[in-house]
């Protein structure tokens, strides 16, 4: 592939407006302010579903659910790869693309590659400093703090755990004593530019800091945790996306739990530092995290270079088992072996280390249960299976997942043993993945010549979201989108754990940690700094395309109302999860901790 300079992709991408692009291909009409219009060219139909919005830069059709940018229609109408679209819309903005790459702009990639290298440096020397900073001051806010944690020295040092000073320029007055600029420190994401030109402070400031690696044990990021209960602050700040740090292909822990993986043949997938620390404390230390918001398919990938067998470990609670289940539409086409550890009581790994004992962890791990029985303890939260209609709607759920398992064989015994626990005709639950594979065929049948398109096309999300929620994370992405100060408005009086794993609510996450850092894009922009799989995804374009101007009093309104539903929503759950449990559980301690907690959801 022809190396095109970062200088003339953008000057590439700034000099063609999509409307002027799709147009000469595709004949547009005037929708509204900035908005266009077509039927789409990339399937047939009468009535016009194809719109391109020349404000942001993106086009989205209603029907078929194609959408992007400049680039991503000529690679689909034409059938290019990235080069050669780049090459054709160079050359219909008059743009020269340097045949041979010249001298100057060989200097300016290798000086790229030395500007990752003094970035790798920066956080080795940070991370060190940090480090440094927990051990001698020990009497220090977050010294005493980390104390409670009971991590041992030998795993503290391990995982390079450290503490971010109480001061606002600690860590940049360090890194300038080691050579490091201003313009570094800051493009390092360790720093905050208050406004262009202005002052710059510390990222991490009073917090216990997680040094993250990459599987080659580079610290390439941190992630720092606040050490006093404050509702106002978020729990954890982490580092944003640089040149070296990208939080969607990233494993915590895997460069400590790799050579064990490999000896022992499977890893142990759990949620956050503190329960990978914990799991390597008890002796499982093929223990690793997913960093970021969401377990994303480029984890998957990296894991799957070590292993084909995982163990999930994730929060016993509603949000924990949909989340597994979301897990699963990444896992199940790569053949992953997939089980689960199920911890008495609910209980996170952290939390059994510091009240129990690892044999706790090894118990669980021995008693995992397998996948059939994950995803029906999943869809137990959403469906009554004691109930014909819910046993229905539970196994065509579970048909659904398992369809994207590839071995044919594997799928049918899985398809037998949900068959065999629902007390349902097996013949059944084959009819409907039929069923399901005609329909997911028929839809791609049009695109004669797209066919690695449909190939690579994400995962729909299987939204089991009711319709006030639906509503109300739908109203809290647009009041983000709206403007700069919105995601800030929100992440002040919105706890993410309310939020789902909903394309919509991912998108809202990303907006308010932009908003954290100081940061706000929208449009095209926008779409470059989501992570890959979020940015392919044809229905976050769709959210992204929609231009709505909401009024004060609007933008007034959704803040008052989405969170209440969002948290009203989320006690519902929790007390339906709670009841669950305490007829499951015949610990009376256990109990009377669960009808303390219910006592307390009635309160909210």
């Amino acid at each position: 592939m022809a190396m095109i300079p970062e200088s003339v992709v953008a000057e590439i991408i700034q000099r063609n407006n999509i409307v002027e692009v799709i147009n000469s291909f595709v004949p547009l009409k005037k929708a509204g302010n900035g908005s266009w219009k077509a039927c789409c060219p990339f399937h047939q139909e009468k009535t016009p579903s194809f719109h391109v919005s020349e404000t942001k830069q993106l086009y989205y059709c209603f029907g078929c659910q194609k959408g992007g940018d400049a680039v991503k229609f000529m690679r689909d109408y034409l059938n290019l790869d990235y080069v050669e679209a780049l090459q054709q819309l160079a050359q219909r903005a008059g743009v020269v693309i340097p045949q041979n790459v010249t001298p100057e702009e060989e200097a300016a990639y290798r000086k790229r590659r030395s500007e990752a290298g003094r970035m790798y440096d920066l956080h080795e020397a940070l991370a060190s400093f940090y480090r440094q900073e927990l051990l001698q001051n020990p009497n220090s806010p977050v010294a005493q703090y980390f104390a409670t944690r009971q991590i041992p020295g030998e795993y503290a040092e391990k995982f390079r755990i450290g503490a971010a000073p109480d001061s606002w320029d600690a860590s940049i007055t360090f890194l300038k004593s080691r050579g490091f600029t201003e313009q570094e420190i800051i493009a390092a994401g360790v720093a905050i530019e208050k406004s262009p030109g202005g002052r710059c402070y510390d990222r991490f400031r009073n917090r216990l800091v997680f040094a993250i690696t990459d599987e080659n044990n580079r610290v390439i990021g941190f992630s720092a945790r606040i050490i006093v209960k404050d509702d106002t602050a978020p729990k954890y700040v982490n580092s944003p996306e640089t040149a070296i740090f990208h939080k969607g292909s990233i494993l915590y822990g895997l460069a400590q739990a790799r050579d064990s993986i490999r000896r022992n043949k499977f890893a142990i997938v759990c949620e956050g530092q503190l329960d990978t620390i914990a799991l390597h404390r008890a002796g499982l230390d093929m223990a690793v995290a997913p960093q970021g918001l969401a377990f994303r398919s480029e984890q998957a990938e990296l894991i799957k270079r070590y292993t084909d067998k995982l163990y999930l470990c994730f929060d016993s609670d509603s949000a924990g088992q949909q989340g597994t289940l979301r897990v699963l539409e990444f896992l199940l086409p790569m053949n992953f072996e997939i089980y689960a550890l199920q911890i008495a009581g609910g209980k996170d790994p952290d939390e059994i280390m510091r009240t129990q004992s690892a044999d706790v962890l090894h118990d669980a791990l021995k008693n995992a249960i397998p996948l059939t029985r994950i995803i029906l303890n999943g869809l137990q939260r959403s469906y009554n299976l004691a109930t014909p209609n819910g046993k229905v709607a539970a196994a065509e759920e579970a048909v659904k997942l398992l369809g994207a398992v590839p071995n044919p064989m594997l799928r049918e015994a899985y398809f037998e043993e949900i068959a065999s626990a629902l007390r349902l005709p097996i013949n059944r639950l084959f009819e409907f993945h039929r069923k399901q594979k005609r329909f997911a065929d028929n839809t791609f049948s049009g695109n004669q010549g797209k066919s690695d398109a449909a190939d690579n096309a994400p995962a729909k999300y299987n939204d089991m979201r009711s319709e006030n929620i639906r509503h109300a994370e739908a109203s809290l992405l647009l009041l983000a989108l709206n403007s700069a100060d919105g995601p800030r408005q929100i992440a002040e009086c919105l706890d993410e754990k309310l939020l789902s794993d909903s394309p919509t609510a991912l998108i809202l996450k990303e907006l308010m940690n932009m908003a954290l850092n100081g940061e706000w894009f929208s449009g095209s922009e926008l779409l470059s700094h989501l992570p890959e799989k979020l940015a392919g995804d044809p229905e976050v374009v769709k959210m992204l395309i929609r231009d709505v101007e909401l009024t004060a009093e609007q933008c007034r309104q959704i803040l008052e109302d989405c969170p209440r539903e969002l948290q009203k929503d989320y006690c519902k759950r929790k007390s339906q999860e709670l009841l669950y449990e305490l007829r499951e559980t015949n610990d009376i301690v256990r109990q009377a901790a669960i009808l303390e907690e219910l006592k307390n959801l009635r309160k909210q």
